[in-house]
């Protein structure tokens, strides 16, 4: 979620390689992409949202 925040691209790539668990929510209940997002890291809230998509595509019951 730091990374997200701060808008570190390469070091959220790296964590989202080892799979970093995108439904993970901070004490206030934002999500790293909407810590990407409200501090203005449009990329790697991009970034973010094409691994969501990946991940509920992927899910059991998701329409294909």
């Amino acid at each position: 979620m730091l990374s997200c925040k701060l808008g570190l691209i390469s070091i959220a790539e790296n964590l989202l390689l080892q799979n970093a668990n995108l439904y993970e929510v901070n004490i206030l209940g934002d999500t790293a992409l909407k810590l990407a997002q409200r501090n203005g890291h449009e990329e790697l809230a991009l970034i973010l949202m094409q691994k969501y998509n990946a991940l509920n595509r992927n899910r059991p019951g998701s329409k294909k």
